[in-house]
């Protein structure tokens, strides 16, 4: 372009001194524009500047602009020279430097023009070049997918850009006098793709253009045109023109000042590009297919050790294997569920399998899968093993286990001890095997980590999340206890930091939510409902546990709703601190409420309808661990109590709040001939707005 420049300005402007010594002048020409198609509509204007003479050579100064309904504007400036020739004949050549803006990107190009005219033809040559190579990003598509036995994440990119074009035209004059002219054309045009075949096209149009109606003010010309156009890529296209020229009319005595005639507005290339990014998170991937086969469990577990750390094993359809299924250290066993993609270029997709998969497992002693730390599971159902999901290890770290449904264990549906970070959601534990033996299967101080045939069961574990969980039929619900050392008496693992959301637990033969030596355990939004059961056992069990709260609690059936406690067989806390809030419990078979020796204690919003015995039972016990004290209370609601709405045990130290009952005689009432209610200054308890300060209060 710089040097296209550097040929065409000398030869523009060589001329200028002699030109001004024949009485040369400017003779501005102004046309206004306006193209409709069947694609979109144009319209804009241009002004040439032609430095006429007497002589051979005409240079000239031309400024346009244009927009479409595209939201695409071409601002151009060029220098052109038209040399005169005999018989009305004249030969030209032009460069522009056009700056063209789309809605969000912006593009310059340079363009060398030629052209030739005589009194009955015309012909001229168009060359576009884009001063630069800039490809802008319009949008991208961001999808997961595999290649070469890899996730990772295919970019489809929107790109524009501008490319190189060209056109060409030749024209008829079929007449043309002072005042008007008709004039016909065909011509080509070419514009360069970068993603596939280039684009190429035909022209064909006419124009007449008049200065005749006397309405029209002097050196004023209209200009009309129709033209139908096709190419490769938009097939058929017509369209009108309309123009305006006010300045110099382009007429058989003064063609040589006509417009120079070119593209308007140049349209960027917009395609597609495809690339694809390896996961950054996850390895190397294997699909594993089945239709309701018997596999070997060796060879399945080689081929997914193959896959390494971070590798993926997805499966399909119906298996059954004769011991675990291994997934290795970071591995990740997929069925039906998604996976999020990540690269090192900070995308993110989600890779997704929809087809379910099946394991079962023949035999009662061994898990149906093993995990290793930082593995996942996500999407499997699983039948019969002695653990749906199992420990390949003593000790593990960052278990993620997502929708998944487990039944028919001889044991545990999931059971993780010593886990650092274990994360169960969406998932269902359901029809586990019963175990009706209170001597095997009754849980016992003495052997604190025992709760055989859990659904969830871990010991001796940290940040523990169990989120949108169901369980139904299982002998119990959830078991979390801290590692107990019988020969020091000591927890050697606390259990802590253990969050549960948005679970149900129903038809559990034993204690649904068991949690012993827990430290730091918040509960949101937990139903039990035991109402079914011929058999039951308290639905909350909080052993020596501390730090707890829980809200949003809805409890059915069992024989105590929530039962407090601490055993002096087992490590203790210095207290509870244990808040519930917005609890409802409804028909259990004893106490809604029952708090063995336990201190720091709130209870607020709790409401409990038809208790078998009592609402609310306070049981110190000075061999169990003493007192029952520091217990808060506000709005403890009991509806239809069999016999006390609440009942004293043993020693009970500082219990403050209001307690209502809708049973006006017996509110409340003393069991035993050892219990003692003391009260310090700054506790005080009413029940239904009567104070209760000794036991003498009750009636």
């Amino acid at each position: 372009y710089l040097l296209l420049g550097s040929v065409i300005i000398p030869i523009a402007f060589s001329s200028v001194p002699a030109v001004a010594e024949m009485n040369s002048n400017f003779s501005p020409k102004l046309q206004l524009q306006s193209d409709w198609t069947s694609d979109d509509n144009s319209y804009g204007l241009g002004v040439l500047l032609p430095y006429t003479n007497q002589l051979t050579g005409v240079p000239f100064l031309d400024l346009r602009y244009y927009q479409n309904d595209n939201n695409i504007s071409n601002a151009s400036i060029g220098l052109g020279y038209r040399h005169s020739l005999p018989e009305q004949k004249f030969f030209g050549i032009n460069s522009y430097y056009d700056t063209i803006e789309t809605d969000d990107n912006k593009y310059t190009q340079a363009s060398v023009g030629i052209e030739y005219i005589t009194k009955d033809w015309e012909a001229r040559a168009n060359y576009y070049q884009p001063t630069n190579d800039d490809k802008n990003i319009l949008n991208e598509l961001f999808t997961a997918g595999i290649k070469d036995n890899y996730l990772g994440i295919n970019t489809t990119s929107g790109i524009e850009e501008l490319n190189n074009s060209a056109d060409l035209e030749f024209g008829r004059i079929l007449s043309q006098d002072k005042n008007s002219s008709l004039k016909m054309y065909i011509g080509g045009f070419w514009q360069e793709r970068t993603t596939q075949d280039d684009n190429v096209g035909f022209r064909l149009k006419s124009e007449y253009d008049t200065s005749a109606p006397n309405w029209l003010p002097k050196n004023t010309a209209l200009g009309f045109g129709l033209y139908v156009e096709h190419d490769d890529e938009d097939d058929l296209r017509v369209g009108a023109q309309l123009k305006l020229n006010l300045g110099v009319t382009d007429n058989s005595n003064n063609h040589i000042l006509q417009q120079v005639r070119r593209e308007l507005i140049m349209t960027p290339d917009v395609y597609n590009t495809d690339t694809f990014e390896q996961a950054a998170n996850y390895g190397k991937i294997q699909k594993f297919a089945y239709d309701n086969t018997n596999e070997d469990i060796q060879a399945v577990n080689g081929q997914i050790a193959n896959l390494g750390e971070n590798g993926v094993a997805l499966m399909s359809g119906t298996v059954t294997f004769d011991d675990s299924l291994i997934i290795g250290e970071g591995q990740t066993l997929l069925g039906n569920g998604s996976l999020l993609i990540k690269t090192l270029s900070g995308k993110q997709a989600e890779y997704r399998q929809t087809t379910p998969a099946k394991i079962n497992n023949t035999s009662g002693d061994s898990s149906v899968v093993k995990v290793a730390s930082n593995s996942t599971v996500t999407g499997i159902m699983t039948k019969g093993g002695a653990e749906g999901i199992g420990s390949l290890n003593e000790s593990t770290n960052n278990v993620s286990i997502n929708n998944v449904d487990i039944s028919a264990t001889t044991g545990d549906g999931i059971k993780l001890n010593n886990t650092n970070g274990l994360n169960i959601k969406n998932s269902k534990i359901h029809d586990l095997n019963i175990c009706e033996n209170n001597t095997d299967c009754e849980f016992a101080v003495f052997s604190p980590t025992k709760a055989p045939n859990s659904a969830v069961s871990a010991i001796g574990s940290q940040n523990i999340n169990i989120d949108n969980v169901n369980i139904d039929d299982v002998t119990y619900g959830i078991f979390l206890a801290s590692d107990y050392d019988q020969e020091t008496s000591t927890y050697k693992t606390t259990t802590s930091n253990v969050n549960i959301n948005n679970t149900s637990i129903s038809n559990s033969r034993r204690e649904g939510l068991l949690l012993v030596g827990n430290d730091n355990v918040t509960i949101d939004n937990l139903t039990i409902d035991n109402s079914n059961q011929d058999q039951e056992m308290d639905l909350i069990v909080l052993q020596g546990s501390h730090n707890i709260t829980m809200n949003e609690t809805n409890l059915s059936g069992g024989i105590n709703g929530l039962m407090i406690v601490n055993s002096s067989n087992l490590p203790s806390f210095d207290d509870n601190n244990i808040k519930i809030k917005n609890m409802n419990i409804n028909n259990t078979s004893r106490s809604g409420v029952f708090i063995n020796p336990a201190s720091k204690i709130e209870l607020e919003n709790v409401t409990v309808n038809n208790p078998g015995i009592a609402g609310i039972a306070l049981y110190g016990n000075e061999w169990m661990g003493g007192a029952v004290e520091d217990v808060s209370i506000k709005n403890l609601q009991i509806n239809n109590p069999s016999e006390n709405a609440v009942v004293f045990f043993g020693p009970v130290k500082n219990i403050k709040g209001d307690i209502n009952t809708n049973q006006n005689e017996n509110t409340c009432s003393n069991l035993w001939d050892m219990a003692k209610f003391e009260q310090e200054p700054g506790s005080t308890l009413t029940i239904n707005g009567n104070k209760i300060a000794n036991l003498s209060d009750c009636n």
